[in-house]
């Protein structure tokens, strides 16, 4: 037994003696040397910690697992790569690597790579750009993992962080996964529970991402160098080379970012590029099927941009989901037409001067993303897009306190526009105004074409006197909407479809080849192949079978009351109402009528007085007049009646004044002349007298000879015939014009007299010796 025990002995002393000395290690800089089993062909080796890497390459194979707890640390020159294709299990809190040398993991090494390993200390403080950036490498260039994962903490930046793969000097595809813990983050504080990049610089982005294939970052907050904090008036107002502080680099191919992907080609950008990152613009292709998910990002030029660099391609497939973006100029910039496949879905975003923009990076060419699920407020125009490649769907946005919708600097480029399920609500009392950093026509929306199906828009506010909501699109559509405001298309040329449109409870019918007027005068024309129900803004507009205009705006707006007071029997479940009158002439299909009753849903303002429209004349029967598309929650009562109407226009009609002559010359339509306008018809417009008609048609010299002297000389006034032949503070009947049968003069001095109108019951001219017949209407 006692020789046993004495053999066993000198084993181990044997066994000893045959290890690596020390001569192979380092000086154990620590005042604790731990131990770990590694496993190599030969056996097992046991060394201890710190183990130093040479330059070389030394691989560690897979037999056993490597422990590595506190004090445990491996360092490595410069020009060694250590290959770890055992278990590698970590229980230290200290960096176990150092030096200049490379780490890679074979399969089964490990289930990711942190920069903790590498000593970033997210103190908030500590410069944590070198033991990023090499978790980075480590998991690019790594066979077996490529998992970065970030602890909680604020990690402060000297350089921009690249991920990227490089051989031969040109880039390659690589996948990676970049993420923090799952949690939330205060950008107001700069505190939080999750990983925060931090650059402490302003002029290039915070992670690069260059031709990768399969990329994730996730759950990263990012906070950058550009702590504008502006008021709501000043997101609406501030031009664009304010949203960025002095020093803060805006430019077109190197922004201050929180994202570039591809930010780098072969050839350098005219702008001189990212700032120190010349050696970085390498061939290669471009990136695609890249996620950026549970992101925050706050206080960059752009937050994301995507192929900045004005000559590469792709960037395609890129997924951006349940992001925060704030406090950017813009939320999402796209620089490229192959950057399709684009898909954004629960965005949210605050303080946002584009917050898609498709125009002002890179190649100034890019292509919108699909969108799906946006919550933001405070932003001056969710896209901004250039006049070639743009194509926009949206669904499902909840957007308050906005400015605008979206505009292309080309609106007839040929890009359709979607939105469903939409809800935009403008806080700014009049979008029409100046946007301050372009000259395009204002609008809230700008296009070739728009659609809108299932979408609410109007205003954040409950001022009076609210502007119209002014669009420029070629082809405008709305399907089972709810609007606000009365609609304006200030696109001359082309149509505006209105479908199923709710504008809020007063409903009509729009018919075909419907036109209409804006508050400036300016004619537009509406066209529908059917007779789809359409609503029209109580507090706004009126309308009748010829037109739509709005009051306290309108020109040459008749509106007057026809009953002082009776009794309207309401059918609720046709939704018409009904009443008798002593003077149906008054009255014609069409009319807009409206009750002296106001309420805060419904008012209508003229001057000084509130009225309620309450719907159209349906139907003239005897004594009987029948309102249809009645508003909601008109009761059977005794109200007194008053009609709206507007002037009649002709087709889009313009012709040329010379001041003192009775001659309208150059009339353009697009119609023939003689088959627009008729001898006898009253014609109005700016440099025409009130109460001139037509006295002679002239199809050949395309023009219209009037019964009155122009006022001015004018080119392009528009040209329109006036339903009524209205006598201004006068209790007299007329004495000169053409009259036809139902013809009315309204007597404004009706107050003084029971002589509200005199309805024409027989055609005349004053002039021709034949005069017309007129019948008093009283109350």
């Amino acid at each position: 037994m006692r020789l046993w025990l004495i053999f066993n002995v000198l084993l181990i002393i044997l066994m000893l003696s045959n290890c690596k000395t020390s001569k192979q290690q380092p000086r154990n800089p620590g005042n604790v040397s731990p131990t770990v089993s590694i496993s190599t062909d030969q056996g097992v080796d046991v060394l201890t910690i710190p183990l130093q890497i040479r330059k070389g390459e030394r691989k560690i194979q897979k037999e056993e697992a490597i422990v590595i707890r506190d004090g445990g640390r491996i360092e490595l020159d410069e020009g060694s790569e250590l290959v770890i294709n055992s278990k590698l299990i970590v229980q230290s809190n200290n960096p176990i690597f150092s030096g200049s040398g490379k780490v890679r993991f074979g399969a089964g090494a490990v289930d990711y790579v942190s920069p903790s390993w590498w000593g970033a200390k997210g103190d908030g403080t500590t410069d944590d750009y070198a033991a990023i950036q090499k978790a980075i490498d480590c998991a690019i260039y790594s066979p077996g993992v490529s998992r970065v994962l970030l602890p909680k903490g604020l990690y402060r930046l000297s350089k921009p962080l690249l991920a990227a793969r490089i051989v031969k000097n040109k880039y390659q595809y690589f996948n990676l996964t970049l993420e923090g813990p799952q949690s939330t983050f205060d950008v107001s504080t700069g505190l939080g529970t999750t990983a925060v990049l931090i650059p402490d610089y302003s002029d290039n982005f915070v992670l690069g991402i260059q031709s990768c294939r399969g990329v994730v970052v996730k759950n990263i907050a990012f906070k950058g160098q550009n702590p504008i904090n502006f008021s709501m008036k000043q997101v609406f107002e501030a031009p664009a080379n304010q949203w960025h502080q002095k020093g803060v680099r805006d430019s077109r191919y190197s922004p201050h970012s929180a994202i570039a992907i591809d930010p780098f080609s072969s050839k350098v950008p005219d702008d001189g590029g990212f700032p120190g990152m010349s050696g970085d613009y390498l061939d290669g292709p471009g990136s695609s099927a890249l996620k950026i998910i549970n992101c925050k990002i706050a206080n960059f030029v752009c937050g994301i941009v995507i192929s900045p660099n004005g000559y590469s391609h792709q960037a395609d497939n890129i997924r951006i989901d349940n992001c925060f973006i704030d406090y950017c100029k813009a939320g999402i910039g796209i620089g490229q037409s192959q950057s399709r496949a684009l898909q954004v879905n629960g965005l949210a975003a605050t303080r946002i001067l584009y917050l898609f923009d498709a125009r002002t990076y890179g190649a100034q060419q890019g292509v919108l993303p699909e969108v799906n699920v946006v919550c933001g407020n405070q932003i001056r125009w969710v896209f901004k897009c250039s006049s070639g490649f743009a194509y926009g769907h949206f669904k499902n946005m909840w957007l308050e306190e906005l400015y605008g919708i979206g505009f292309s600097e080309n609106p007839y480029g040929h890009m359709p526009m979607k939105f469903e399920q939409c809800s935009f609500n403008f806080n700014y009392p009049d979008p029409r105004s100046s946007r301050g950093d372009t000259k395009t026509n204002p609008a809230i929306l700008q296009c070739f074409t728009a659609s809108f199906d299932g979408c609410r828009i109007g205003y954040n506010t409950t001022q009076d006197k609210l502007a119209p909501l002014n669009f420029d699109v070629v082809s405008l559509n709305f399907d089972n909407c709810s609007l606000d405001q009365p609609i304006i298309n200030s696109n001359l040329s082309k149509h505006q479809n209105l479908h199923n449109t709710r504008y809020n409870n007063i409903r009509f019918r729009f018919q075909e080849s419907l036109q209409g007027v804006t508050s400036d005068g300016t004619i537009y024309h509406v066209q529908l192949a059917d007779a789809n129900q359409c609503v029209l803004v109580p507090g706004q507009g009126v309308t009748d079978a010829d037109g739509i205009q709005y009051i306290n705006r309108a020109k040459g707006m008749d509106f007057y009351q026809t009953e002082r007071k009776v009794a309207i029997k309401v059918d609720e479940q046709e939704l018409t109402a009904s009443f008798r009158t002593s003077a149906p002439e008054l009255y014609s299909v069409g009319d807009q009528l409206l009750i002296n009753q106001p309420n805060a849903e419904t008012g209508i303002g003229n001057g000084n007085t509130v009225r309620t429209a309450i719907g159209v004349v349906k139907k003239v029967e005897l004594g009987k007049i029948t309102i249809g598309a009645i508003t909601y929650g008109l009761a059977s009562g005794s109200y007194p009646i008053f009609v709206a109407r507007v002037p009649y226009f002709k087709e889009n009609t313009l012709g040329t004044l010379k001041k003192g002559s009775q001659v309208i010359t150059n009339v353009l339509t697009e119609s023939p002349l003689d088959k627009v306008w008729k001898k006898g018809d009253k014609i109005n417009g700016k440099g025409i007298p009130q109460g001139a008609y037509v006295i002679k048609v002239d199809a050949n010299k395309r023009e219209l000879r009037i019964s009155a002297l122009a006022k001015e000389n004018i080119a392009g006034t528009v040209l329109y015939d006036a339903l009524l032949q209205k006598q201004m503070t006068s209790a007299t009947l007329p004495n000169a014009g053409i009259w036809k049968k139902g013809d009315k003069v309204i007597n404004d001095l009706s107050q003084n007299t029971n002589i509200y109108a005199w309805i024409c019951t027989e055609n005349g001219a004053f002039r021709k010796g034949k005069s017309p017949k007129f019948k008093s209407i009283s109350f």
